[in-house]
């Protein structure tokens, strides 16, 4: 079974709301799944090197992820931990106020940081 992180950055509720459906999504497929903001996330720094996948979700903010998630990847950069981050699955949401607001520029945002750290990312395929 896979342990699976799911954390994310939420002001007004929506993308929590879409973090737990994510989270729902993943323990129906047989994950272990640990459900933590972005604050907890930070908290717990060491713990990341066991989890077999990262997903990360944030707000759109000017096509980009919330400044939160860019804190916690600097974090995560700065940390003998980065290296033990090689290999894992990663993967990323965004939640925005307009179809049209930036979702995806700021999901390929998070993923960019996601690749730079050694995660691996898959997408869609046909």
């Amino acid at each position: 079974m896979a342990r699976i992180l799911i954390t994310y950055y939420s002001v007004s509720g929506n993308t929590k709301k879409m973090a737990e459906a994510v989270a729902e999504g993943a323990r129906d497929a047989g994950g272990q799944v640990d459900l933590v903001t972005i604050n907890e996330a930070s908290e717990r720094m060491s713990d990341l090197p066991g989890y077999g996948a990262i997903v990360i979700g944030s707000p759109t903010y000017y096509g980009s992820a919330a400044p939160q998630v860019l804190d916690l990847f600097r974090r995560i950069n700065g940390l003998k931990h980065n290296s033990a981050l090689v290999g894992k699955v990663g993967a990323a949401f965004a939640t925005s106020g307009h179809p049209t607001g930036g979702g995806c520029t700021c999901i390929m945002s998070i993923i960019q940081a996601l690749l730079i750290m050694g995660l691996i990312v898959v997408g869609d395929p046909p």
